[in-house]
């Protein structure tokens, strides 16, 4: 007779682990006991975190350029004590250093040495580094483990509500959108009155970051999750950005092929669409039978008429060049000079202007255009490291489709967007793609020595 025929793993403390901790959480010794500085240290990167997402640093240097470099300073030091009181800690770093390596050799430094400037702003190239590595360096030093990265999604979570909060301020009054645009810069042409923007300022650049919180949320833990994917989806109806709602409809699709090969999710879905077109038919027959309700017409709804505008006339100027005519204008300059480029931020109209005026809204172009064909080329094999690392076998499948949903996501982007290596939130996307797969891949050369609790004849 034994008093049971189950082994329960121990940890080195002799403490029973639960199954909940072996496989929600990356339960090995790079989870060590965290000191008073480090928890203060992490704890501040943490709220860098938020400040970083929902775009208000850059609001600091209105109050003062001491405030800004200040906060440079505070992330760097709090990066200084975890690598100097945390085992390991350091070893966080080589998940973003390919990143920062292209960043630096090819669009900084080559970027410099084949610019056709006469007035390059080399204190801009510069500070570009700088932003680029405190921001990823900071990211990747505080989010440790998976205990980490559930509480970065929290304060992400937290940021996207933050910013749908004043979403719905400017929407009350428009005036805001205006104040906070042109407080931040006073040549900024980038927003739009009636689509409300948060502190991110240009609407796309606010879709964007509700998309990214969309997807992180699958770590925040359920209750929060679901709160924050609501209001994501609400924060990019309200910029009546075509990008964003296309990125996320094109995410739902691929996770729906994804999931679609499962066992039995096919008649939950089935299940779930049936339910869902009973809804509908009953708020149909609602809607027909209510002589105040038929009077609305969606048409007279601007974000609807703004998203279904495949052919971007509703907003455009006539005369202004759709991005198609943008992309082929930039590609003629580029033909120029193919193999160098034109040199960093020549394509960028607000710090070089030397090959385009009106910019490439398209990240890859950007780099093809001032760095040539070797920094293109390098910089699409940073990203498909990346993408390989991301989906690494040892991370779960259902991350792994999560991480693949941040990739295209980031790449459907950067067809719009060029500002990856100058925004701050670029910035914490790159840190997002390149450092969660280091924290999410299950490293059994690192886990400790678990016993067992043998049976014990009685």
């Amino acid at each position: 007779m034994s008093l049971s025929n189950q082994s329960y793993p121990l940890n080195v403390a002799g403490t029973k682990i639960t199954s909940r901790e072996l496989g929600a959480s990356a339960y090995t010794d790079n989870r060590p006991a965290r000191g008073l500085l480090v928890r203060i240290s992490r704890t501040l990167l943490f709220i860098a975190i938020f400040v970083i997402y929902t775009a208000a640093l850059p609001f600091f240097i209105t109050v003062s350029p001491d405030l800004l470099y200040g906060t440079y300073v505070v992330i760097g030091i709090c990066g200084v004590v975890i690598i100097s009181f945390e085992r390991r800690a350091h070893r966080n770093l080589l998940s973003v250093a390919p990143y920062l390596i292209w960043l630096l050799i090819f669009y900084c430094f080559w970027g410099s040495i084949v610019s056709t400037s006469a007035d390059l702003p080399e204190d801009e190239v510069m500070k570009l580094f700088t932003k680029n590595l405190v921001v990823l360096g900071g990211f990747a030093l505080a989010v440790h483990d998976r205990r980490d990265l559930a509480r970065a999604a929290r304060w992400v979570i937290i940021g996207a509500l933050f910013g749908l909060a004043i979403c719905f301020w400017e929407l009350w009054d428009p005036n805001v959108i205006l104040t906070l645009s042109l407080g931040r810069d006073p040549e900024s042409n980038a927003f739009n009155l009636l689509r409300p923007a948060a502190l991110w300022r240009n609407p796309d650049e606010a879709a964007f970051a509700f998309v990214f919180g969309f997807l992180i949320s699958r770590w925040a833990g359920r209750r929060l999750a679901w709160i924050g994917r609501l209001g994501c989806l609400i924060g990019i109806y309200l910029t009546a950005s075509r990008t964003g709602v296309y990125v996320l409809a094109l995410c739902g699709l691929i996770y729906l092929a994804l999931k679609l090969r499962l066992r039995g999710f096919f008649f939950r879905c089935l299940k779930t669409f049936s339910l869902g077109l009973a809804a509908t038919a009953a708020v149909v027959v609602v809607l027909t039978s209510s002589t105040s309700l038929r009077s609305i017409d969606l048409s007279d709804q601007w974000q609807i008429s703004r998203i279904v505008d495949f052919a971007e006339k509703r907003d455009r100027d006539s005369t202004a060049p759709t991005r198609l005519e943008i992309a082929q204008r930039a590609i003629e300059l580029i033909s120029a000079r193919p193999w160098l480029g034109t040199g960093v931020f020549s394509f960028d109209p607000d710090l070089g202007n030397t090959g385009s005026d009106i910019g490439v809204h398209n990240v890859f172009i950007l780099v093809w255009g001032e760095t040539g064909i070797p920094g293109v080329v390098a910089f699409l094999l940073v990203l498909a490291l990346g993408i390989q690392r991301s989906l690494h076998p040892q991370i779960q499948e259902s991350e792994r489709h999560t991480m693949l949903l941040m990739w295209i996501s980031y790449f459907v982007i950067g067809l719009t967007w060029h500002n990856q290596f100058t925004a701050f939130t670029g910035m914490f996307y790159a840190a997002l793609l390149y450092h969660l797969p280091s924290v999410l891949r299950r490293r059994h050369d690192l886990e400790p020595v678990v016993e067992t609790r043998k049976p014990v004849p009685c």
